[in-house]
């Protein structure tokens, strides 16, 4: 048996310029909207939840990688963008009403005006994924070569 994190970077390297691509675009968008130490953060805290789920996926007993957990890198990083995005904008606004207070109490204003938000979509997100995995509709088979 290969380790598991050997089978995910094997996954990877068949699509290196898709992540590298949609990694970089991603850091661009966000440097440009939020600025490029918030947009460096929000790119780790991405990376560093990819790495924390192929660990946790070890540790549960799994042994096998396939090409859908390359998908996961992707939705992940289009859900922690979003939410990137959505505490910026709350981050915004909160300066703006109250450009006179230390920027702790801003930042935890922003904080509490952007949870309920991140928390509705990734909720939105999660029961998108548990329907289609739940759902006994048609599932796609790899092709077999007679």
């Amino acid at each position: 048996q290969r380790w598991i994190g050997t089978q995910f970077l094997d996954i990877l390297d068949n699509d290196v310029f898709n992540v590298i691509f949609s990694v970089s675009s991603c850091l661009f968008f966000m440097a440009l909207r939020c600025g490029p130490v918030p947009a460096l953060a929000g790119i780790g805290q991405i990376i560093l939840s990819v790495v924390c789920s192929v660990f946790a996926w070890g540790l549960l007993g799994y042994t096998k990688v396939t090409t859908m957990h390359n998908f996961l890198f992707f939705i992940i990083m289009g859900i922690g963008s979003a939410a990137c995005f959505v505490l910026y904008d709350a981050w915004v606004q909160e300066k703006l009403l109250h450009s006179n207070e230390a920027d702790v109490v801003v930042f935890a204003r922003a904080y509490r005006r952007a949870v309920p938000a991140i928390l509705l979509t990734s909720c939105t997100t999660m029961m998108g994924f548990l329907s289609a995995g739940l759902s006994r509709g048609e599932r796609p088979q790899a092709e077999r070569s007679c």
